[in-house]
């Protein structure tokens, strides 16, 4: 059987200079806490992906930020992602020194905005996770926020690109 695992892109708003805590907290925005909630009422393993700090697993304590993906340069955007893909690769396929997984029994659901799931995504294709999605490719700000909150997606758990996706995931 496959894992669904959700990469969420990180936000612009944050807590304020000196909080500290977990990388979850940390962004305030609208549109984050709506693929927070999302992530979380469907069961979803995720992670948060940072301009700043890159891979980050919910619970890691950070501090705030003012550092975007615009702020890096083609090549930096790529060596961003490259780490990224790294990191995902050990922290979902290897326990201490035992591979305990295949990137190919992983579905990687990107939900951020382009400028992030462009790298992430040849990034993560190039680490051999085969099965990348991007559930909210090409909508605005304002139908993401519908897409998380509709029914269909709160009631079934998964979206509906997940349906197509059922008899890949339970092989």
């Amino acid at each position: 059987m496959r894992r669904i695992v959700y990469l969420l892109g990180c936000g612009k708003q944050k807590k304020r200079t000196g909080w500290v805590g977990p990388a979850e907290d940390l962004y305030t925005g609208a549109l984050f806490l709506k693929k927070k909630s999302f992530a979380n009422l469907v069961g979803a393993e995720w992670w948060i992906i940072s301009a700043q700090y890159g891979l980050l697993d919910r619970s890691t304590v950070v501090e705030p930020y003012d550092k975007t993906i615009s702020d890096l340069s083609r090549c930096d955007r790529f060596l961003w992602a490259l780490g990224i893909a790294r990191g995902f690769l050990f922290k979902t396929c290897r326990k201490q020194a035992t591979w305990i997984d295949d990137p190919e029994n992983i579905v990687v659901h990107l939900h951020m905005g382009r400028d992030y799931a462009d790298p992430v995504e040849i990034a993560l294709r190039t680490a051999g996770f085969s099965n990348v999605l991007r559930p909210v490719e090409g909508l605005g700000q304002g139908q993401q926020m519908q897409w998380y909150s509709e029914d269909r997606n709160i009631r079934g758990g998964l979206n509906s690109l997940d349906y197509t996706l059922v008899g890949a995931v339970d092989e």
